[in-house]
């Protein structure tokens, strides 16, 4: 099966993040959190109606609407371009982790939990973080593996 670890890092991506979504929900209050690092870092559970940074806040349905989008054209992506390679299946199944994983909070409560609290910084969950990895390993292969494949072909 030439797709096994895409499948395999998409299910525990989606897994990781709600998993952790649920510990934030059950066990921080809302609007509260604890300080790690005093005055740069804490966990404070928060329900984001909005996309990065807060933009497009209360607009949910059509949030929903673009992540369908995004997803399935990702997929085709996926099933279309990359074939066997390992470093782009990676990248590929974290964006669509996170993607999904926030996706789910949409569709299952209306908003995304957020909770991963950077003073200087917006509030963010472990979705985020997957789609920005997914994202730096893309760009990785584009500056440092693009020419070689490139050339063998």
């Amino acid at each position: 099966m030439k797709y096994k670890i895409f499948y395999i890092i998409l299910f525990f991506s989606i897994l990781l993040d709600q998993a952790v979504k649920y510990i934030v929900s059950r066990y921080v209050p809302f609007g509260s959190g604890s300080s790690l690092i005093k005055g740069l870092f804490s966990i404070t559970h928060i329900r984001n109606t909005g996309a990065a940074f807060g933009i497009f806040q209360g607009n949910n349905a059509f949030l929903i609407v673009v992540s369908s989008f995004f997803i399935i054209l990702l997929m085709f992506y996926v099933f279309r371009y990359i074939k066997g390679d390992v470093f782009l299946q990676t990248a590929a199944a974290l964006i669509a982790g996170g993607a999904i994983g926030n996706f789910i909070d949409r569709i299952s409560r209306g908003y995304v939990v957020d909770f991963f609290d950077l003073k200087y910084f917006s509030v963010f969950n472990t979705a985020d973080i997957m789609i920005n990895v997914g994202v730096a390993l893309l760009i990785i292969d584009i500056l440092f593996r693009g020419d070689r494949k490139r050339t063998r072909s």
